[in-house]
């Protein structure tokens, strides 16, 4: 009886992390796997406004960053079509604008031709073929972060 019970809960645990893997939710563990993660939630989020990708993508910035966008995204600039975004509850509009402004300021999901250059220990660069913008990752903790929303950050200043 306790076999049975133990290979039950193998099974169940094995089926639970295939099914995570099969997802490909996030990795941030290296440069790539954030790069990776931001590309897929980005080809998403260019035409949904799921507040699942958009928190799997802001996963992929610093800090700092996901919390000016939250504070700020209200007065970025994207098509925000009113019978659309009014009705949308604050975290879709999150989702809304990142997908409206910072996805179309990065680099196109769809071009998988980057490279990556570890400048340190704890700061990577990824240049990327047709995108004249060098994506900059820092690590924080354990996790790779992008340091920077595209442009995004800056054009708000000016």
């Amino acid at each position: 009886m306790k076999l049975l019970k133990y290979i039950l809960i193998v099974s169940i645990a094995a089926g639970l992390s295939f099914g995570c893997q099969q997802a490909g939710l996030s990795d941030y563990s290296s440069p790539e796997g954030t790069y990776k993660t931001y590309l897929e939630q980005a080809k998403t989020l260019r035409v949904v406004a799921d507040h699942r990708y958009y928190r799997r993508a802001t996963r992929c910035f610093t800090e700092e960053n996901r919390k000016w966008f939250e504070q700020n995204y209200d007065s970025i600039f994207c098509n925000k079509e009113p019978g659309v975004y009014n009705n949308l509850y604050k975290t879709k509009k999150y989702a809304y604008v990142f997908g409206r402004s910072v996805v179309p300021a990065g680099p196109s999901p769809e071009n998988k031709d980057y490279s990556v250059n570890r400048e340190a220990e704890d700061l990577a660069i990824i240049t990327v073929s047709g995108y004249k913008e060098e994506i900059i990752l820092k690590k924080v903790e354990d996790s790779w972060k992008i340091t920077g929303l595209f442009g995004v950050k800056k054009s708000l200043k000016k």
